[in-house]
């Protein structure tokens, strides 16, 4: 597995590992994944062994990179698409109801603050959690009818302010806290 150095690791950052072991348990054959902030792309390449078709989004060059390899070195470049974006910014169709994915995974930045470099995005959302909201107000145009959204949050996070966000763009919301 290819990490190039500005890139999420998921070896270090339990989050990962997490969200590999809940897509582990998915029923994932055919979907349609939008893996968005993919990082190296490890939500992905777990997508992938199960069956799915994935669309891997990150604003990192890198990270875009990283995904690309890491897809062609385990077999998944048929089932793995890597686009350079922030957040749907480059997601086409970049306009209108889309309709396009069963399921989008995101770990999203939740701490509040302003990154100073690629590194830092995985990690700082804006002063507001701006990144979080763009991403809360843009995702139903790109679910399926029934889509679902999973994000991971830290523990150390206010559970309730992205219940809120969530809230306010009509998503129903389960919470499965895991410590």
């Amino acid at each position: 597995f290819i990490i190039y150095p500005s890139i999420f690791h998921p070896l270090y950052f339990v989050s990962s590992k997490v969200f590999a072991k809940f897509i582990s348990g998915l029923e994932l054959e055919g979907k349609h994944i939008l893996d968005m902030g993919c990082g190296s792309g490890i939500v992905s390449m777990f997508a992938a062994s199960k069956g799915a078709f994935c669309t891997a989004v990150d604003i990192n060059p890198m990270a875009v990179r990283s995904v690309i390899e890491n897809a062609e070195i385990n077999g998944f470049k048929e089932k793995v698409n890597a686009i350079e974006s922030d957040l749907y910014d480059s997601v086409p169709p970049a306009s209108g109801k889309v309709d396009f994915f069963d399921i989008i995974f995101f770990n999203p930045p939740y701490y509040k603050g302003n990154p100073k470099d690629n590194f830092e995005r995985a990690f700082k959302g804006g002063e507001n959690l701006e990144v979080v909201r763009r991403f809360a107000e843009q995702s139903s145009l790109y679910l399926k009818p029934g889509g679902i959204v999973y994000i991971i949050l830290s523990s150390d996070v206010d559970i309730d302010e992205f219940k809120k966000i969530f809230s306010r763009y009509s998503f129903d919301i389960v919470t499965n806290i895991n410590k």
